[in-house]
Order: structure tokens, then sequence, then C-alpha cells
């Protein structure tokens, strides 16, 4: 079977083909089949009602060559139409009033005054419509010379020199049985004959008959010849003599003719017996090249089973070097019996203990390990700082070093952010947020704010000690979360994977352990269970992970590990090629001189790899790919979170209402916390905010004399209620034996009382220079506090413009910050207030009015007419919107710039509600619900502003105009 196989695929490839249809030669098998189904394919696809025609015309044509066939055919078939013929019809379908062009018999008329009577395809009950021959036509690809000539080759052969149609195709379609006048109103067309003989013969046969013709009648003897008959016979006789001349050269014409056709066959024998021996050569040859292939696939055979064995001996070999279930392998041994590992720690937390310690192993250089623990972290520190509850022990070092690590890291991508802000780069790409993670949001940012309006400082600016960490740590896992916002969408979707809220692990311990997180408000960090510590350093540890410091170090690590193994594999290949360099050269060595070879010392080559010790620690230092960094008791349940958020929120709820929105300061509101503190570290915090916010400069034991310039005494010091300067009791002039009581002020502060002035010219030169004296000491003790001023500005600048920020930026409704902004306060004079409560006061002024502003806008928002307020105006929904309100503004800008402390005073606020009212009178006419809409919502709006006592004091000399 192979070798008939070998041998039809040999013939296929050698011999050339022609196609039997088209009679196409010089092909290869594979194109002549391809030519064959073509054509095939173009006779199946012939019109029907085109073929009986055409082969009627076909047969009345008697032509020797088909090319001359389709010739007449074509030109006869071109302009005319048969019927069941699939035409196209242009112009209108109307019947000419005179219904049709009648045919004639003796005349054939021009094909262009026929009319035709056509029926719609798609529609076969309709009625047909008359329409002329120039108004159809039909596709070029329908009919064409060379379709008719594959037509004809199919179905005609050449008979006694001319080309008739085939006795199987006149069967086939009972051609015999129909006309040509049933397909077309006209006789069939006379084509012209064949060239069969010469015009010498035609006229020699003509002479003939006038020669009989005119010897009949000589014979009949009716009239005697006459002259001119005698000159045509004269005539006749010389064309006679001129034929038998003419016989005579055509007679040796065809004897040179038949002696040149014997000596063409002779060469035709020659050339035929030329050929025949040139076949049997070829054939020959053939034959042996047959040969030689059947020898190569024969070893073409044997090289391919030789490779196949080596193949499946590479394969054995791979299998059995391949890694395989214990079972599987042969020759197994009993495995030795295991060593307990001897740990304090509970068998099914070990696990996760060694996850955390490799965590510290891995990122401890990134996020400087060295500084808590210079030695490294061990097993045994691990161990103790999860079973110990020493305050001063490695747990506090290890919380130290997580929650410092992840502040600065936090710290650096806010800058990163703010860059991005400053750039025009920021862009909300979680606008669609879910409403659980806004909630969560919204949860986190309460308490996110929560040390800023208790401690009066941020939560990363609290004092971290071993007595605060239990309860920055609870406090730190309540907030997480709140930095999922607006601000940072772009900067998470590109650099942290799309985090979102419910990636933060700290979000997602407080959901799946909320009594952990109760737990944390009233026992200290040191005194929780293992298991507990473990969590929360798992928490630690996954937020860690998230950040983007760290998914940059591990992309490193894989780029450093991608391109250790590229040059451990171009080390191997060289290594590879330099040994197969070395086989070559000592085996030609070898053939030349065996002798010489004897007496040579073999040299041994080395191939050094320096990169094995740095390849296996990239390996070590680059983390598994999708490795769960929590136990399976840490797996969350697919339940809602509403009972864990409602718990979450609970913690951070103290049951007071915000009915009245009375504004309270920093120092009422951390009184309130310190009252309401349920642990030992809540009050350390306390602690700390008080001792951190202490003017110790003002104290009763710095003060300066002003009068003698001198500190200490501090039992006779005296401070003036108004200028809040010293003054020694002995000093003053009277002198005080005793401190007085209520409130007491010196002689520049003290109310002016009518007395008689004394004269000029009385005053002492004594009373000069002590008014002098105390001039300079005013300047002095002015220059003075003016440093200490500007040293309290910055310790305590920064915590009330936090102070101020966090206020007005407190997320009271789930729409989240969109950009943020800095913020100034103004500034207050010293002179204008007289103690400290005062210009405590004043500088809360502005932010009583903003707070009352942000409440306005909850209000506003959750009013039933602001439907049409809530969010700007499409453009693409609106488009002349914006051709006639030039500044649009809705409620969401609004809140925005009111919790990023945009608006500097009240009466920017005010502006922008009333530019928004104006702007929907503008452009709504009054009958509309939007505009009446606008109208109640801007009665409401006034009617609060009165109330709230903002309409007097903000907008009767309003900062910016609005659009009415």
């Amino acid at each position: 079977a192979f070798n008939h196989f070998f041998e039809r695929t040999i013939l296929c490839n050698s011999l050339v083909w022609s196609c039997a249809l088209t009679g196409r030669a010089g092909l290869t098998y594979l194109e002549a089949v391809e030519s064959e189904r073509r054509a095939r394919h173009s006779l199946q696809s012939f019109p029907q009602a085109l073929v009986v025609p055409l082969l009627h015309l076909a047969a009345l044509s008697r032509r020797r060559r088909l090319s001359e066939l389709c010739e007449d055919v074509y030109a006869f078939v071109k302009d005319r139409f048969f019927p069941g013929e699939t035409v196209d019809v242009s112009g209108p379908l109307v019947s000419p009033p005179g219904g049709g062009v009648r045919i004639g018999k003796k005349k054939p008329l021009n094909p262009s005054a026929y009319n035709y009577k056509v029926r719609l395809v798609k529609d076969e009950g309709s009625e047909p419509f008359t329409v002329k021959a120039n108004q159809i036509s039909r596709k070029k690809s329908v009919l064409s010379r060379e379709r008719l000539k594959l037509l004809f080759k199919h179905h005609c052969e050449p008979q006694k020199g001319s080309i008739i149609l085939k006795p199987s195709t006149v069967k086939q379609y009972r051609l015999s049985e129909q006309t040509f006048s049933q397909f077309f109103p006209e006789d069939p067309p006379l084509f012209s004959p064949p060239s069969n003989g010469s015009p010498g013969k035609v006229w020699l046969a003509l002479t003939h008959q006038d020669v009989s013709l005119f010897n009949h009648r000589a014979r009949c003897g009716s009239h005697p010849p006459e002259r001119s008959d005698c000159e045509k016979l004269k005539l006749l006789q010389k064309r006679e003599e001129m034929a038998a001349a003419t016989h005579e050269k055509a007679r040796l014409k065809r004897e040179r003719e038949e002696v040149q056709e014997a000596k063409r066959k002779e060469r035709e024998d020659k050339d035929k017996l030329r050929e025949e021996q040139r076949l049997r050569f070829e054939e020959e040859k053939q034959r042996k090249r047959n040969e030689r292939e059947l020898r190569k696939l024969e070893k073409e055979r044997e090289r391919e089973k030789l490779k196949e064995e080596k193949k499946k001996y590479a394969q054995r070999l791979r299998l059995l070097n391949q890694p395989r279930e214990d079972m599987e392998c042969e020759n197994l041994k009993e495995l030795p019996n295991p060593v307990p590992v001897k740990t304090r720690l509970p068998a099914e937390l070990f696990g996760e203990a060694l996850m955390v310690l490799e965590f510290l192993r891995a990122f401890g250089e990134l996020f400087d390990l060295k500084d808590e623990f210079p030695d490294g972290i061990t097993l045994e520190v691990l161990e103790e700082a999860l079973v110990g509850n020493n305050p001063e022990g490695p747990l506090c070092e290890l919380l130290f070093f997580f929650l410092t690590a992840i502040f600065q890291a936090l710290d650096e991508e806010q800058e990163e952010v703010a860059k991005d802000q400053a750039e025009g780069l920021w862009e909300a790409l979680d606008d669609d947020s879910d409403p659980t993670q806004s909630a969560l949001t919204a949860v986190a940012s309460l308490a996110a704010a929560w040390p800023q309006l208790h401690q009066g400082s941020g939560l990363k600016q609290l004092d971290l000690d071993s007595c605060t960490l239990s309860e920055i740590l609870r406090l730190y896992i309540l907030a997480s979360g709140a930095d999922c916002n607006h601000n940072n969408a772009k900067f998470r979707y590109q650099k942290q994977g799309g985090f979102t809220v419910m990636d933060d692990p700290c979000v997602n311990l407080r959901l799946s352990d909320p009594v952990l997180v109760k737990k944390l408000s009233c026992t200290s960090v040191y005194d929780l269970t293992p298991g507990e510590k473990l969590k929360i350093l798992q928490a630690l540890v996954g937020k860690l992970l998230t950040l983007a410091s760290s998914r940059d170090l591990i992309e490193d690590c894989v780029d450093e590990q991608k391109a250790a193994k590229q040059e451990l594999r171009e080390i191997r290949a060289e290594q590879h090629r330099r040994k197969r360099e070395e086989t070559a050269l000592r085996k030609s060595k070898k053939k030349e001189d065996d002798q010489a070879s004897d007496g040579m010392t073999s040299i041994k080559y080395a191939a050094a790899s320096p990169h094995g010790r740095a390849i296996t620690h990239f390996y070590t230092r680059v983390p598994k790919r999708r490795i769960c960094f929590c136990g399976l008791n840490l797996l969350l349940p697919h339940s809602s979170p509403s009972d864990a958020l409602l718990i979450s929120f609970l913690f951070l709820s103290d049951g007071s209402s915000d009915g009245g929105r009375v504004i309270k300061t920093v120092l009422e509101r951390w009184r309130e916390s310190l009252q309401s503190c349920s642990s030992f570290s809540q009050v350390f915090v306390h602690l700390s905010s008080l001792e951190r916010s202490i003017r110790w400069s003002r104290s009763v034991l710095n003060a300066r004399c002003r009068l003698c310039r001198r500190k200490g005494d501090a039992d006779s010091m005296l401070l003036c209620d108004g200028c809040d300067r010293g003054h020694h009791t002995h000093c003053l002039r009277p002198r005080l034996k005793c401190v007085p009581e209520g409130s007491w002020f010196c002689p520049d502060c003290r109310p002016k009382q009518r007395s008689s002035r004394v004269p000029s010219r009385q005053r002492s030169s004594v009373d000069d220079n002590e008014e002098d004296d105390e001039e300079e000491e005013d300047e002095e003790e002015e220059s003075e506090e003016e440093s200490e001023e500007e040293d309290e500005e910055e310790v305590l600048g920064p915590t009330s413009i936090q102070i101020y920020s966090l206020i007005s930026s407190f997320p009271l409704t789930e729409a989240a910050p969109s950009k943020p902004s800095k913020t100034v306060l103004p500034v207050l004079p010293a002179a204008s207030s007289s103690s400290s409560s005062r210009r405590s006061s004043g500088r809360n002024q502005g932010v009583h009015e903003l707070s009352a502003c942000e409440q306005l806008t909850v209000e506003l928002v959750r009013h039933e007419d602001s439907w049409p307020f809530m969010k700007l105006v499409s453009k693409t929904q609106v488009p002349d919107y914006y051709d006639i309100i030039t500044k649009p503004i809705a409620l969401s800008t609004i809140r925005e710039k009111v919790n990023n402390c945009q608006y500097q005073t009240a009466g920017d606020f005010i502006s922008d509600v009333e530019l928004m009212f104006s702007n929907c009178l503008q452009y709504n006419p009054r009958q509309t619900n939007e505009a009446k809409a606008g109208v109640r919502l801007q009665q409401f709006f006034h009617s609060e502003l009165s109330r709230l006592g903002l309409r007097e004091r903000c907008y009767a000399p309003p900062t910016k105009r609005s659009r009415q």
C-alpha cells in the first residue's frame, strides 16, 4: 500500500496535467483538479433559462472552431432576452399604449425595438409589466464568452470538420421536439456558411453550366448563332483553356505538396522514433530516480524510527525526573519518624506565625526593621511577643514597627497623590461606588476625625508609646478605609491594582471580628490571647502588603529573578557551545595525529557560575504568588456585613444628638472624651494630648517682671488680665503687700478713671526716665512674646489648622471628598482680645459659621425639592444649557467645596447657593416643575439662614454677587 501511494505521489508531482473541461494545459495535478472544480461550479450555476436557447443557436451554426461558434452565438444573444431569465430593470415599469411591436417575417427587426414583459422576482403573483429593450440588462457575470465556451465545450463535439451537438445533449434537453420560435418571436438566425471550397472551383462550376446551356441551345437549332454568340463562345473557350492551365498548375502544385508531405511524414517518423527513444530513456531515468527515492525513504523511515525511540527514551527519563506523588514512586522506603517542633504557640497558630515571620524577613529592609530590632527577629522573639504580656516586651516594639511603617508609607502616598492633583492628573474613577463601601468609608471617616475633634491632632501626630499603643491601634483599625476616596482613586487604580475599601485587611478584621475591636477599648493589647494578637499582626501585615511600595518591591524582585534566569540560560548555552567546540576540536586533533596526542596533557575547562548565590538570594527574597496571608478562620463568609457595620458604628457613637448643632471647642470635647475613657491606654492618650497642648512658656514660673526684668519669685508675681505680663508685688508703686482678689490690671491696661491731670511741667525727670524704661521693657517683652508666639505657632499652629480642616470636612453625607484644598485661618491680632478664652472664641467664629453651612448643605440635599440640583446638567442631554448659563453649579459641587474647606467665609457659600437658584430660574420657565422646585427650595434656604443667624452676619454685605 505504501509503494502504491509513493508511486502515485511521484506520478502526480512529476507529470504535466490539463483540465478536461476548460482545456488548459501545463498544470500540476492539484491545479488541474482546482480548474475542473471551478469549471463544474460555473456549469452548475449557469442559468437554466438560457441553456436550451443557446443550444438551439449552436445547432444552427456549422462552424469548425469553437471560438467562432461562441462569437456567433454571443453576438446574437447579447442584445436579446429569453423567457424565464432573471434581468435587471431600470426606469418606470409602465406598459406602453401600443401594446408591443409586431414582428415581421421577412425582415428581422432591430433588437432594441422589442418590448418585454417582466414580473418582480420577490412577488410572483404580481401583474407583469411591459418594458423596452433598453430598460433591461443582464449581470456581466451571467453570460460571457468564457462561460459560453465552457458550455459548448461540454455539450458539443467535432464531427466531419464541424462542431455539432452531442446526441446525449439533444436527448437530454429534447431539442428535436422544440423550435427556436418557442423561445424568441423571430425566425432562426442565418449564420454565415463556413469557407469549405475555393473561389476558383465555384467559378469553374458556373462556367460549365453556362457552356452546357449554350450547347443545348445550339443543338435545338431554334436560332442560328449570332456574332455575339460566337464571341461569347470564343471567350468561353479561352476561359476553358485558362481553366485547363489552372488545372495543370494545380496538379503540379498537388504533386509538389505530396512530395513535401512524404518528406514531412518521413521527418515525423524520425522525430517519433527519436521521441520514443527519449521517452524510454526518461522512463529508465525516472525508474532509477524512483529507486533512489525509495531507498532514501527507507533510510528516512529508519532515521525517524531511531528518532522516535530516542524521543520515547527521553520522555521516559523526563517522567522519571518529574516530581510525582509519593505513592507513585518506585522503590519506596519508610519515612523517618518526624521530630516535633517545640514551641510555646498552639499548633493551629504555628503556620500563621511563620507567615508573619517570613514577611518581616522579606520586607524588613524596606520598612527599616533594624530600627526596632537591630539584631533581627526570630521565632523565639515572635513567640515571646504573642505569649508574653510585658508592656515593654517585643510585642510593643513589633506594633511600633508596623504602625510607624504604615503611617510613613501613607504619608508618602498622600504626597504623591497631592503631586498628581497639582499636575492636573486627578480623575474620579469610582463614581458609582457600592453603598456598602460608601457606608464603610463614612464610618471610617468618623473614626479618623475623632482624634482631631477630641485630641486636637490627627492620629499620626499622637504620641506613640507603650501606654498609648492600645488606643492608637484601636483607632487605626476603626479608621482604616477612610483614605479610599475620590482624591486617590487614580492612584489606587494605577499603583495599587484598583484597591478598594473592601480590600483593606483592617476593614475585614473590623467586620469579621468586631468583638476583638470592642475588647481593645477596655483591655490592653498586651492582655489579649495569642490568637487575637496574631489576628492583629496579620491585619497589619496585609495592610503593608497593599501599599504601593510593597508592590513595587515585589515587581522589582520578579524582574530581577527573570533577568537572573535569562542570564543563567545564556551561561548554560555558552557552556554547551563551548563543550561542543571542545569536542569537535578534540576529535579533529585525534584524527590528525594520534601519536602527538599521546604526549599532550589534557586541558580541563572550568566554567564558573558566579550568579548562583545571587539567584538563590532572589528566590528567597521573592514571596510566592497568590499566597493567602490569613488563616482559614479569618475568611469572611459571603453574607451581608450590615451587623458588623452597625457594631462598628456603635463603637464611634456616644449617643449624643446634633439637633442643635452647638459647636464645642476641642477642650470641651477632650473633657467629654476623657470622662468616657474605659482603659488606661485611652487615659494616657488624653494625658499626652494635654501635655502637648500646654504652653509652658506662658507659665508663671517662666514669667519675667515688667519692671525689674527678672524671673523667679513666682509667689509674688502678678499677671495682668489684660496683657498677661508679669509684675512683682514689691516692684509696683505703690508696693502691694498681698495678692489682690478678682481681676487685676497693670497701669497700662487699667480702665481710665476721671482724675485731675497733673500739669506737664510738674512731671519729674524721674518719671520720664521710668516711662522710657517702661517703653523699652514693653518693646523687649513684645519681642519676646512674638518669638514665643512664633515658637508656639510652630508647635500648635498645624494642630489648629488641622482642627479647622477636619471640622469643615467631616463627612456627613455618603459622597466622598473629591479634591482637598488647604485653608488658611484668619489670624486675629493679639490686641483685639483680652484673654485666652476670648482669643479662642474669636478663632472659632469662622469655624462655627462654616459648620453651620455644612449642616445647611446636608439639609438642602435631603430636601424633597432638591432633585433638579443634585448633579450638574449633562452637556450631551441638554446641549443649549451651557450656551445660556455661563457659571453652572449644583449641590454636589457645593457639597464637595464644603467638605474640602474651599469656602473662606459663609458669604461665599451663600453666594454659590444663590447662583444655583439664579441659574435655575434663568433657564427654566416659571411654569415648569424645575422652576417651582427651585422656588420652594430657595424659600427653605432663606428660612434656614434666618434660623441659623447667617443672613444678618454674612449675607447682608455679600462677598460674591449672586445672579438673580
